[in-house]
């Protein structure tokens, strides 16, 4: 739980300049990911909870970029699946599941 909330407050703390999606990780539904995020949106939201779930995890150094991606991906696929899901327990769950994504 700890890290999730700490996922939350980078990810309200980070942004893309100019196209930053509105919401947080917690405040955003799987169904707004699919639908009405763009890619840089979902690529930006997903690296920042990348970045904070495994800085809480005592990581240091940042993940290749492809394994950013494959967290991305991971999030989309999971959430055609649930679209009432929250991005922030998509993410977490996935994180601690997948031990490729963690330091």
């Amino acid at each position: 739980m700890k890290a999730l909330r700490l996922a939350l407050a980078i990810v309200m703390l980070s942004g893309c300049a100019g196209t930053a999606w509105p919401k947080t990780a917690g405040e955003t539904t799987c169904t707004e990911w699919t639908s009405q995020m763009t890619a840089d949106q979902r690529s930006a939201l997903g690296a920042a909870m990348l970045l904070a779930l495994r800085a809480n995890d005592g990581g240091t150094v940042r993940p290749r970029d492809d394994v950013m991606k494959a967290f991305t991906t991971a999030i989309s696929d999971v959430c055609k699946a649930t679209p009432a899901a929250k991005i922030s327990a998509v993410g977490a769950t996935i994180y601690g599941y997948s031990k490729g994504l963690q330091p």
